[in-house]
C-alpha cells in the first residue's frame, strides 16, 4: 500500500547566553498540510522578535530552586507532560517487554485517571480549531484503516493502542502500526484528545493553589506555562523524564 500526505514546517530557533555562562534555546515550529495553511512574513517576524524578547529576559532570570510541591500547568506544558507520563505507556507493543514498566498491563476496566477524564487516540482527525495536526492519518504502517481508539471513558482504562502484533487480551490492530524512516512499524499514538466533564476557570485554579501552599506551609507555588519538548523513559529500571520550563510564575503567598 502507498499513500501520500504533504506537509509543510517553518521553524524559528534562538538561543543566547546567560549571565552563569548557561546556553538558553528557545524555538517555535508551525506545521500545516499546504503550505498556504503556515504563518504569514509578518507573523513570522513578530514571533521572531518575541522570541528575542524572551531570551533577553531568560538572559539575567534567576534560576528555579528544587521544588516539591502543588504547581498548575498550562494547556501547552500540561500537552507535553500528559502525551510523555500517561501516552507512551499505553502503547501496546511496550507490554511486550519485560524490562518495560507495563504500568496498566492488568489495568483494563480500572480506574487509572479521575472519573471526569476520558482519553481518545484519533488519527482521523485532520484540523482543530484551525489548526493542522500532525497526528492525522487514513492508513497506518502496517495498511490498517485509521479509526478513532476511546482508551479511557470517566476515568476507566478500555484498551490499548494495537498495531498488528497481538498481545495476549488483544489479538487486533486498531490502527495505530507507525514507524519512522528505517524502522519497523510499533503501536504509537496518533492524535490524543483528553476530554473533561469539569472545568475550572484559572482564577479557582490560582485560588487552589494558593490555598494549597498554605495548608502545606510553603511560601509560593508554580504554575509552568510552556516547556521546550519532552522525553521520557518507560522502563522499569529507568524513570528518566526530562522537559524543560520555558516559562514559569511563581505565585508567593
Amino acid at each position: 500500500m502507498i499513500q501520500s500526505k504533504n506537509a509543510a514546517f517553518i521553524s524559528i530557533n534562538a538561543s543566547i547566553r546567560a549571565d552563569d555562562k548557561t546556553s538558553i534555546p528557545l524555538y517555535k515550529t508551525y506545521f500545516a498540510f499546504d503550505p498556504e495553511g503556515l504563518p504569514s512574513k509578518e507573523e513570522l517576524i513578530r514571533e521572531a522578535t518575541s522570541i528575542i524578547a524572551m531570551l533577553e529576559e531568560l538572559k539575567s532570570a534567576p534560576i528555579a530552586e528544587l521544588y516539591s510541591g502543588p504547581a498548575i500547568l498550562h494547556p501547552g506544558a500540561s500537552g507535553v507532560f500528559f502525551h510523555e507520563i500517561f501516552g507512551h505507556r499505553i502503547e501496546g507493543h511496550r507490554l511486550k517487554s519485560e524490562t518495560d514498566g507495563q504500568t496498566f498491563k492488568e489495568k483494563v476496566e480500572e480506574q487509572i485517571l479521575p472519573e471526569m477524564l476520558s482519553v481518545q487516540a484519533d488519527p482521523t482527525l485532520r484540523n482543530f480549531k484551525n489548526q493542522d495536526l500532525i497526528g492525522y492519518y487514513s492508513f497506518d504502517y502496517e495498511g490498517v484503516k485509521a479509526r478513532k481508539v476511546n482508551v479511557v471513558e470517566n476515568g476507566k482504562l478500555q484498551t490499548f493502542l494495537m498495531s498488528r502484533s497481538p498481545l495476549e487480551e488483544i489479538d487486533h490492530s486498531n490502527g495505530h502500526g507507525r514507524a519512522q524512516p528505517g524502522m519497523p512499524p510499533v503501536s504509537r499514538q496518533s492524535n490524543m484528545i483528553v476530554s473533561s466533564t469539569e472545568t475550572i476557570p484559572l482564577d479557582e485554579l490560582r485560588n487552589g493553589l494558593i490555598q494549597e501552599c498554605r495548608k502545606q506551609g510553603l511560601e509560593y507555588g508554580y504554575y509552568f506555562v510552556d516547556v521546550t519538548g519532552g522525553f521520557k523513559q518507560t522502563s522499569r529500571f529507568n524513570l528518566m523524564l526530562l522537559t524543560s520550563p520555558l516559562l514559569t510564575f511563581i505565585e508567593y503567598i
